[in-house]
């Protein structure tokens, strides 16, 4: 997903990329426009690693920059013989039973290399990289670049206090809290009997979520708009958006929310914390009082919009594309010495 804003910001470069599972119909293509060379694995895991273990052979002298690849596909690489690594981390799951971590630890430990240089998207995605994966030390944290460019907020649109139009937006995933997130929206809609709810992005729990407000006969308040790739919109035209996952390594949304000018509430786990270090009014426990908290929090909505507009001057600069891709810059000269 990054790529293309990194390719449009780092000219300097020439990129091409090459992409473990094939592309799913029907879904957004990030590739689109990109004047790339282009290659894809499969979804067969073995076909993927030949295919990898090939292009890395005849692209070895190259610098690789992978994402989140994990140890059997990067352990291809370093058998082929690529030397020029970063690896970034963004993540904070790496297995799902005690034998998966066994395995996967011991192909981790096999897999990095030395010289190879990792980067992390959060302290908190760093931290957990380094307790439960590998102790590395020196691993570089490197927040995601955030177009502030292209989310600005709207010079025409104010925001109703207390908010009318109440979005989430995000992949509809195991671990989002989606359940939860229905569930405050009907106690607001209690308080609130004028707010409407919207639901943006797509992912495997969609069906489930679709289930949830339906069955629950919130669907005449809470509407599943799909994805959207013009999201900048969806953030401007709202008066808030709750963001309540129960697992994230950083959390772009956030931060693209608020550099259109719109108050979040977020759930407080680190990752969140880390974002909103300065600005803590924005978060709220996850708990059984979650709902009642974030009712409390929208009763005193003017001082979330007061806190928006100190945080986007804040986020402008912490989480600048430019001030990104210069460190990354600086990483790819380091990872060729």
């Amino acid at each position: 997903m990054l790529l293309p804003e990194i390719i449009k910001g780092m000219q300097q470069y020439s990129f091409s990329s090459f992409v473990i599972r094939p592309p799913v119909k029907e879904q957004p293509d990030v590739f689109k426009n990109l004047d790339i060379t282009l290659k894809y694995g499969s979804e067969n895991t073995l076909i993927a690693a030949i295919k990898l273990f090939i292009h890395a052979l005849r692209n070895r002298s190259c610098i690789f920059h992978v994402y989140n690849i994990g140890p059997l596909f990067l352990l291809t690489l370093r058998l082929a013989g690529v030397r020029k690594l970063v690896y970034s981390v963004h993540g904070t799951r790496y297995w799902n039973s005690k034998q998966q971590k066994i395995l996967l630890k011991f192909l981790w430990h096999l897999a990095m290399h030395k010289k190879y240089i990792i980067t992390a998207n959060s302290a908190f995605s760093k931290s957990v990289f380094k307790d439960e994966v590998l102790p590395v030390e020196n691993i570089i944290e490197l927040y995601n670049p955030i177009d502030n460019k292209r989310y600005t907020p709207s010079q025409q649109i104010v925001k109703n206090s207390p908010p009318i139009k109440i979005i989430y937006c995000g992949r509809l995933d195991k671990g989002k809290n989606l359940d939860v997130w229905i569930n405050v929206a009907k106690i607001i809609k209690r308080h609130y009997s004028d707010t409407v709810f919207e639901i943006y992005g797509d992912g495997s729990e969609a069906e489930h979520v679709k289930q949830l407000i339906t069955g629950s006969g919130a669907d005449s308040y809470i509407h599943i708009k799909g994805f959207i790739p013009d999201t900048e919109t969806a953030y401007r035209e709202a008066d808030l958006m709750i963001f309540l996952s129960q697992h994230e390594s950083f959390g772009n949304v956030v931060v693209e929310s608020i550099l259109c000018g719109t108050p979040v509430i977020a759930g407080n786990i680190p990752s969140m914390r880390e974002i909103f270090t300065d600005f803590p009014e924005f978060l709220v426990d996850l708990n059984e009082a979650t709902g009642v908290n974030t009712v409390n929090k929208i009763r005193d909505f003017s001082e979330l919009l007061q806190s928006t507009i100190k945080a986007r001057e804040s986020f402008i600069t912490r989480f600048s594309p430019m001030a990104h891709f210069e460190r990354l810059g600086e990483i790819y000269e380091r990872v060729t010495k």
